[in-house]
């Protein structure tokens, strides 16, 4: 594994050219997104103000240890909310969030292991053309399955009322899930899966000093191979701006930075 000096400079670069899919460009594992205008009037300046965070892990996880190949799904559910005053929201979407996102994980997981490799599951890509309708249907009934308290996947009830902590166990999963879950991997090639599951973001322009917004997301690492999620973690961040940058970009860095100290471990 690479050391947290060289992941901390790898996360402070990721809002730059990435492999993750640019929203309206054809998806391209080989080649870098267009992105001009990165850096245009400086990179925001970002305070967690207060935070959430459960993960729960199984016992001696370890990244290493995931079953390979690993591959990556999109996010199956994106938020994106913004009141109609907003100066600094023109580029905030569900797709510019999903692209944020995408390419901080694409950097985070090369930057923790070099020998990952994940496949991007998508159309195109890991996923044959011929899947383009299937594909996104298989996603939401994954979402819309039992989980914990019989909730939906998708659902962050559940978690929620967790609070903040960090925690070692073998959860039981149901089998509709386990199962359709090990298909999945099993139809496209992989042992693991990444899964980003839901994301929500809400902008605040009145917050900080220049806005701020709320950062909340579900994320799992599922083992196909062991039948067992290694990893899931629930956060709920509020950020604030410093300085004059508005945080019209670089919405997942927070977490980002959180998720490379807990996988690098």
């Amino acid at each position: 594994m690479k050391s947290l000096a060289a992941l901390f400079l790898t996360l402070m670069l990721f809002a730059g050219c990435s492999k993750h899919p640019e929203p309206g460009v054809e998806p391209s594992r080989g080649e870098a997104a267009p992105c001009d205008g990165c850096a245009q009037g400086g990179d925001p300046k970002l305070t967690v103000v207060d935070s959430s965070i459960w993960m729960e892990t199984v016992p001696g996880f370890s990244l290493g240890q995931i079953s390979r190949p690993l591959g990556v799904l999109p996010f199956i559910q994106v938020e994106a909310i913004s009141p109609p005053k907003c100066k600094f929201c023109q580029a905030f979407s569900g797709e510019g969030v999903e692209f944020d996102f995408g390419s901080a994980q694409d950097s985070l997981l090369s930057a923790v292991d070099s020998t990952l490799q994940p496949s991007l599951l998508m159309p195109g890509l890991q996923v044959p053309e011929r899947d383009s309708v299937l594909f996104p249907l298989l996603l939401d009934s994954i979402a819309a399955l039992p989980f914990v308290e019989g909730k939906a996947l998708s659902d962050f009830g559940p978690w929620e009322e967790r609070g903040n902590q960090t925690t070692e166990m073998l959860r039981n999963i149901p089998p509709s899930l386990r199962t359709k879950l090990s298909q999945l991997a099993t139809r496209y090639g992989v042992n693991s899966l990444v899964m980003p599951v839901r994301c929500r973001v809400e902008m605040d322009p009145g917050a900080g000093e220049e806005g701020g917004y709320t950062f909340q997301i579900l994320w799992m690492l599922f083992d196909a191979k062991k039948s067992q999620f290694s990893m899931i973690v629930h956060a709920k961040l509020t950020i604030e701006t410093q300085g004059d940058a508005p945080p019209d970009r670089g919405w997942s860095h927070p977490f980002m930075v959180w998720l490379g100290k807990n996988l690098a471990q």
